[in-house]
């Protein structure tokens, strides 16, 4: 896996992506076979973005907004996503194990297979 140390917005796919702090809007792109490790999502608005066979690790989305996108066999591990909107989104095979997520909304989401 190739190591990137930012998003651009462009598709990443095969990457892994290590102590990275995002902020701002990103449209639509596609994060798959990636791993996420420590990153900060808190200040981002992540309404674009599809995630697929990926797995991300203690990393923070606090009060991200993560509402009508697709996340296919994703794995959260150890991270916090407080107050996450997930609102309307497609969640398959998406595991959560040790997370916290508090305040969350899960209301309208298509779930198929979540741990």
């Amino acid at each position: 896996m190739e190591k990137i140390d930012k998003i651009t917005g462009d598709d990443l796919e095969n990457v892994e992506l290590n102590n990275i702090k995002v902020e701002g809007y990103y449209d639509y792109f596609e994060i798959n076979n990636c791993l996420i490790n420590t990153c900060d999502f808190s200040k981002s608005n992540l309404q674009g973005i599809d995630i697929s066979d990926s797995e991300i690790k203690f990393s923070i989305f606090t009060n991200v907004d993560l509402s009508e996108r697709s996340y296919k066999k994703v794995q959260f591990n150890d991270c916090t996503l407080v107050g996450v909107d997930f609102n309307s989104s497609f969640l398959e095979e998406v595991e959560f194990n040790n997370c916290n997520l508090n305040y969350s909304n899960f209301s309208g989401c298509n779930i198929n297979n979540i741990k």
